[in-house]
């Protein structure tokens, strides 16, 4: 009963101030995604202009045809478009000359080459490399078999159409496997920037309670609630579930005017609402346990803190690896709790699966354990840390 009417009143504060709450939670973060998403298109249009693509081969043959392959390939006529890099850790893509490779050119036998592409990878890229290597690889065929079959030998009629079979057969040929080329679907603009606003909502809700110290005050029955015969635990548990009610709920509604306006997250909707739910969880436990651990005072520093470092590492700016060659802030970008917000959005959008979203999944569940314990401490032991 003490949890049915602490929500109602929670509800009824959240309709009484609905227009304020939804403009700033939905509205708001919706028109400077989606503001950005269109100024800021073209960092995600792909280019072919230069790629110097990243590539790291590995000849696996060792053969005199396979050897062609590779002087062909890191010859001055393809140093604008490929970087080989040494070790295959700074590759974007890993080539595999297979083994028999050049008995099978000699043979018209031919064994497709292996091109994988990393997470990071660009899939208009891999199309550039695999368009090379097969083209390499039939012409290739096609010199050696025209070597072998004119050297030294007079051919009739049909003998030449046999040759040009032959040839044709080459030309039809499988040369690459396409289907271990695995890197990632690329986001377009506004599937990027519509999840990374995703941040600055949790962080503007934890903000909006750590400011009034909590929503229960802010929202005028503070006094009266915490007259009621509840003990401290129950008050942190209704507390927290009221805090995650409220963020799911306008979580969703982001998610449905974006849905409608801009055709995005139009994946599972089962899926989306799992995350939503595990971030609203997430936000509410940090958002208490920075109330219960701080005063207003430093609690306000904290969450201030948070927000500049995800508006600037974070994504908000755009992609970090897009716009700096410095790869501290790179690594920063990938080290965030903004990291746990994004990535299950966008590996869901690329995949659409729970394979994608699975590890992310029990990544938010472990976090949560955490963030619980860390909680229960703080209201046993902890004293509120001022300035």
């Amino acid at each position: 009963m003490k949890l049915y009417y602490y929500l109602r009143m929670i509800l009824r504060a959240i309709f009484s101030q609905l227009p304020i709450l939804f403009l700033t939670f939905v509205i708001f973060p919706f028109g400077l995604s989606f503001f950005q998403s269109t100024s800021m298109g073209s960092m995600f249009e792909p280019t072919i202009e230069d790629p110097n693509i990243e590539v790291h081969v590995v000849d696996q043959d060792g053969s005199e045809r396979s050897q062609i392959m590779m002087e062909t390939i890191e010859s001055d006529s393809f140093a604008p478009v490929f970087d080989f890099k040494e070790d295959p850790v700074d590759a974007e893509y890993l080539v595999e000359i297979p083994e028999g490779f050049g008995n099978g050119i000699e043979n018209n036998q031919l064994l497709p080459i292996e091109i994988e592409g990393k997470n990071a990878a660009s899939r208009n890229s891999g199309r550039i490399l695999q368009s090379v290597f097969s083209s390499l690889t039939e012409e290739l065929a096609k010199a050696t078999y025209m070597e072998n079959v004119f050297t030294g030998t007079i051919l009739s009629d049909q003998e030449l159409a046999a040759v040009q079979a032959e040839i044709t057969a080459i030309q039809e040929a499988d040369l690459i496997v396409e289907e271990t080329f695995t890197s990632e679907t690329m986001l377009s603009s506004r599937q990027y920037f519509s999840v990374v606003i995703i941040s600055y909502i949790l962080l503007m809700f934890i903000s909006t309670n750590v400011s009034a110290e909590g929503m229960t005050e802010s929202i005028g029955f503070e006094k009266r609630w915490r007259a009621a015969p509840v003990t401290k635990l129950e008050s942190w548990i209704l507390e927290v579930v009221g805090n995650v009610l409220q963020t799911f709920m306008f979580l969703v509604a982001y998610f449905v005017v974006w849905r409608i306006v801009g055709g995005i997250f139009t994946e599972n909707p089962f899926y989306i609402l799992l995350i939503a739910l595990l971030h609203a969880i997430v936000a509410s436990l940090i958002n208490t346990f920075i109330t219960h651990t701080f005063s207003q005072t430093v609690g306000k520093l904290v969450v201030n803190a948070a927000l500049f470092f995800v508006l600037v590492f974070g994504g908000m700016l755009g992609p970090l690896e897009r716009t700096t060659d410095m790869a501290i802030f790179e690594k920063l970008n990938s080290q965030t709790v903004s990291y746990f917000i994004t990535n299950p959005y966008w590996n869901l959008m690329k995949g659409n699966n729970w394979q994608g979203i699975s590890e992310m999944v029990l990544q938010l569940a472990l976090l949560i354990g955490a963030l619980v314990v860390m909680n229960l401490l703080s209201l046993k032991f902890g004293k509120k840390v001022s300035v």
